[in-house]
């Protein structure tokens, strides 16, 4: 008989209501990291400093925990109230500042609404000129013969030029003759209009 021993005095388990809470407070994520510290830990008090004073400090590390764990969910809930109530209290500014500085505000919102249209025009106006001719396939292959002369530049040629490039280019394959006669009218059925 002196063989046996008692299992439940040499493994004891720690209090089943702060086991109970944990498990209730904690995600099942941490819950297995938390809660197997807590045990550990516990075993060791056990052993040192006894079963009822184990107990005692397991229920206070619950609580600790949780309570810690409480305090930050609220510490970043009052942080959230606190950006909102920041961004309110910069709204409120920036409108008495509207309101008693009229003319300075009037200058600054125009400033400002007239360096956003001249960018967003600038900007409109290269995107167009870089993007000029590019629905066409193989823009890149696509040349313009202008013609210099010491005071300008241009962009017209003799028309019997397009054949002689032809012939004597090998590597071009189409040509066409751009010509602007400048502005006539159309007639058709006693009605005129101008091209």
């Amino acid at each position: 008989m002196s063989e046996v021993k008692d299992t439940h005095s040499r493994n004891p388990k720690p209090p089943w209501l702060a086991d109970k809470l944990l498990r209730w407070y904690f995600h099942p994520w941490t819950l297995e990291d938390l809660q197997g510290d807590l045990n550990e830990l516990f075993q060791e008090r056990v052993l040192t400093s006894g079963i009822s004073r184990a107990r005692r400090l397991y229920h206070r590390d619950v609580g600790v925990l949780i309570f810690s764990f409480l305090c930050d969910d609220l510490k970043a809930y009052f942080a959230l109230l606190n950006i909102r109530l920041m961004l309110l209290n910069y709204l409120k500014i920036a409108f008495r500042n509207i309101v008693g500085q009229r003319l300075y505000s009037l200058t600054n919102t125009l400033g400002l609404s007239l360096g956003i249209t001249s960018s967003l025009f600038i900007i409109f106006y290269i995107q167009q000129e870089l993007s000029y001719e590019k629905a066409i396939p193989d823009h890149d292959k696509i040349f313009r013969i202008t013609f210099n002369n010491e005071e300008k530049n241009w962009a017209k040629s003799s028309l019997p030029m397009a054949q002689a490039i032809k012939d004597a280019i090998p590597e071009v394959t189409e040509i066409t003759r751009l010509a602007y006669k400048g502005a006539g009218v159309l007639s058709y059925n006693e009605t005129f209009s101008e091209v």
